[in-house]
Parts: C-alpha cells; structure tokens; sequence
C-alpha cells in the first residue's frame, strides 16, 4: 500500500474524533491563568504604593528643607559658635559697601559730625585699635545716621540679647503643662473666687443589716428619688502647677419622697384634731415609717393611711370606720426633705490646661442641718406638715467629680462640675435607726469664677 494512502485513510479515520482532555490539564491550565493575572495586579500594586512613598517623602524632605523663620529670629539672638573678628588697624578696616542707608565707619567721619550719628546698641564688647571698645554686633566700629530712630530698626536691633532670651523662654514655658512659678504667678491665677448653682438628684443606700424589726416593709419599692437645688460660695487656691485646694460654702436640699400614703381630710376643710393648750401644737395620733426615720404629723386637717405596707401607725383611735367614710381624700405621698449647709475641702488635680481645662475632684465635707421638714405631695413649696424624727445634727459626706473650664475672659471662667456624694455616716441616730441608711445625690454644678 502507498505511504500516502495510508496517511490519508488514517486522517479519514481520525478525522471526527474528539478526546477529553484529563481534569489534571485543567487544573494546570487554570492555576497557570491564575498566576499570569496575579503577575500583572501586584507590579501595578508595587507601582501605586511606591508612586505615593515617592510623594510623601518629596513632602516632608520639603517640609525639613523650608527655613524656619523663628529658628532665623532666634539665630539672630544668640550665636555662641559666631567667630570672632581680630582687630584691625586703621589702615586694614574695610570700607562697608551697605546699601540704602549706608553704614559708616568713625574713620569715614568728619569732624564736627559725631552729633549726627549714634553707636549701634549691640552687645559683644569689640575693640578697634584707632576707637577703643565699642558695642557692635560685629567687631567692626559701626555708626548709623541719626535721622534714622531706633523704630525703624527690627526688634532684634532695638533689644539686648538678654531680653530677648527673657522673652522666648517665656513664650516656650507657656506649652501646655510647663509653667515656671513666674510665669505662673503672672499669667495663671493662683486665687479664684466663684459661685454655682447645681440641680441635683437624691436618694438613700440602704445597707443589708437592715433592722429586724421592719424587713417586711418594702421600702425601696414604696420609695423614689427627688430633684432638689444647691448652691454656694467656693474659693480654691493652686498649690503647684497641677494641684489646687478648694473650700467654701454651700447649701443644699437632701430628701425622698414616700409613695403610696393616702391624705384624707374633712368635706369642709375642718380640722381634726385639737392642739395641746400648754404648747400650742397639734398632738396627731399618727406616726408614719420611713427608711430615712419616722414621721411625725403636725397638720391638725389629715388622716393617713398606708394603702400598701403597715408604715402608718395610730397611737390611738380617732375615728371609727363611719367617720373615715366621710372624708375625702386630699393627697397621695409626701416628701421627706432635708437643707444642710456644708464646708467641703476638695483637691482638685489639673488634667488639661491649655484653651480649656478639664480636673479631676475629691474630698470630703461636713454638714450641718438647717431645717427638717416633710411636705404633703411632691410640692415642697407649700407648708410644711410634719418632721423627721432622730435626724444627726452634724454628718460627713465624701465628694467626688470632674470639672470642665471654659476661659471667658483672662480673669473669669465658666465651669460645669458633674458631682457625686454620699454621706459617710448614716443620717439617723444610732438609737433610731431602721436600718443604716446613706443618702447620696448627683448634681451638676454649673458656675463662674473670677482669677486673681
């Protein structure tokens, strides 16, 4: 058979057949694909992140290479590593060649005509064979004219080198936290005097020893916190660069308000009880139970009545189920409030005093009180209907907070001091207590003060 025949038949043959390549082929050629896209995105990457690492150190070799022209004015100040010229003799001392105005030598000069210029005031004592010492910033003997004052001269020509240190060591310790004790002494106030109003929010810790006696009464369900106002007088005095010492004087309002005791009083306003013809004060039969002490009523137009516990106790009964029917109900709850005047001694520790200053305060205070009384409702604007028995005369609360100063003026000063406190001794008498019970309050101080 002929060799191409047998090409030809074998073409036929083999002409329609399509073989499968195998799955190892297309793994190859797909990781190969893979490969060739990741050759040509990371040189992009490498060239975008070093075309920016480019910009950015052309940038800041910019930056460094800029002259700066504070570090010039103070180059002009002090040269401690400036050459010193020898002295030259008469015939050696060069003629200047300054323009507009020119500068002149004594050697230039003509007699009669020492009026009409003045030395140049410069420290760096020089000395010219021909003149003797003079004051020159160079060691060249200098004169300027006299027409020309000492104003149209640079600062740095008109002040001694001296003063000028003074006065850019002084503007270096005004950085934040870096006042020397003239500077602070002139600049900071060392005395402040100020005053500051504070709404305030009130209620009691009670401890778990609670008396015995009382533990079914659910008094922190049955009781609420109250807003009250303070106010007072402060003074502080610095004592370093970041502590300062406070005291004054304040007053302030403590209480609760109890829920859930309802008022009743007669249809024609009459009242029920009768008072005492030897004191002339109301003996009202009824004492109601608190966690802050017990309650005594002095209003002679109110029945009580505990709708949820059994914190209303009557000595004895003044009326029966018939005469209760015909009253009316008046109120629901009253408030327990107390008005303390208080001493505190606050340290207060400077975090920030740059533009605006932010403290960090603590201390304690001592109280004393001023008045008791317990108010129907939540009005404590009306007249008062009963007290709290067995309150401390004299108490002790620590103080805490944060202080935020805003400057209005160089002398005066907003401040807002949220403030926390909490008595440190129990409010009641020891005889007395139901249980050991801490009033607390939060308030925000908001006030001014004036630096001296």
């Amino acid at each position: 058979m002929d060799q191409h025949e047998t090409d030809k038949r074998v073409r036929e043959e083999l002409k329609d057949l399509e073989a499968n390549p195998p799955v190892e082929a297309w793994i190859a050629i797909s990781g190969a694909l893979d490969k060739h896209a990741r050759r040509r995105y990371l040189p992009l990457f490498f060239r975008v992140a070093a075309s920016v690492a480019a910009l950015t150190a052309a940038v800041f070799s910019l930056w460094f290479l800029m002259p700066d022209e504070a570090a010039q004015d103070f180059a002009l100040i002090e040269r401690p590593d400036r050459p010193v010229m020898q002295p030259l003799t008469a015939m050696e001392a060069p003629v200047l060649d300054i323009t507009a105005p020119s500068f002149l030598t004594r050697a230039d000069m003509q007699p009669g005509q020492d009026a009409l210029f003045a030395d140049v005031r410069h420290e760096g004592p020089a000395y010219d064979p021909g003149f003797g010492p003079v004051r020159s910033m160079h060691s060249l003997p200098m004169a300027i004219p006299a027409w020309m004052d000492e104003g149209s001269w640079p600062s740095y020509e008109r002040e001694t080198r001296n003063e000028m240190l003074a006065r850019a060591e002084r503007s270096n310790h005004r950085q934040i936290g870096d006042l020397s004790p003239d500077d602070r002494s002139a600049g900071v106030p060392n005395i402040r005097l100020g005053a500051h109003f504070a709404p305030q929010s009130n209620y009691r810790l009670i401890s778990e020893d609670a008396g015995t006696a009382f533990q079914n009464i659910p008094f922190e369900s049955l009781e609420e916190s109250i807003l009250t106002y303070g106010m007072g007088l402060n003074a502080s005095f610095r004592l370093s660069r970041r502590w300062s010492v406070q005291t004054g004087v304040n007053y302030q309002h403590l209480g609760q308000y109890v829920k859930d005791i309802m008022a009743y009083a007669h249809p024609a306003n009459m009242p029920l009880y009768e008072k005492d013809r030897s004191s002339g004060r109301v003996i009202h039969p009824q004492t109601i139970i608190t966690s802050q002490g017990n309650v005594r009523m002095h209003d002679p137009y109110h029945y009580f009545a505990d709708m949820q516990s059994v914190r209303v106790v009557t000595s004895k009964q003044s009326f029966d189920d018939t005469g209760i029917k015909t009253l009316k109900k008046s109120a629901e709850g009253f408030t327990q409030l107390f008005r303390f005047v208080e001493v505190p001694l606050l340290f207060r520790y400077h975090i920030v005093n740059s533009g605006f200053g932010l403290q960090l305060k603590a201390g304690v205070s001592g109280n004393y009180l001023l008045q008791n009384d317990v108010f129907l409702g939540k009005n404590i604007w009306r007249n008062a209907i009963g007290d709290t028995h067995g309150i401390r005369q004299i108490s002790f609360s620590a103080v805490s907070g944060l202080s935020l100063d805003v400057p209005i003026t160089a002398r005066l000063t907003l401040h807002m001091e949220p403030t926390a406190q909490i008595f440190l001794n129990p409010l009641l008498r020891e005889s007395l207590m139901v249980g050991k019970v801490y009033p607390y309050s939060y308030s925000v101080q908001t006030g001014i003060s004036y630096g001296f």
